[in-house]
């Protein structure tokens, strides 16, 4: 339940202070394919998946990774079926 209440902190945080459109604007001007991203991403998530539980991942990876996965033009459904 804490580790839920801290990734709802940690959301609203990375909202407030807009870094989600900062790693957006990030990801775009580097210049690698689709696939490179989408390995990162990956990698990102088995990680993160070592240290919390599923909703406090669902909870964090959403704000930060949809605006990513869709101003790439790759489908959402990469995101949902990590």
């Amino acid at each position: 339940m804490f580790a839920c209440w801290l990734a709802l902190m940690f959301d609203h945080i990375m909202t407030r202070l807009m870094i989600p459109q900062k790693i957006v604007m990030f990801v775009v001007s580097v210049d690698q394919p689709k696939w490179v991203i989408l390995a990162v991403v990956l990698l990102f998530l088995l990680v993160i998946g070592m240290i919390l539980d599923i909703v406090s991942i669902i909870v964090i990876k959403t704000p930060i990774l949809m605006p990513v996965i869709t101003a790439m033009g790759i489908d959402p459904i990469w995101l949902v079926s990590c």
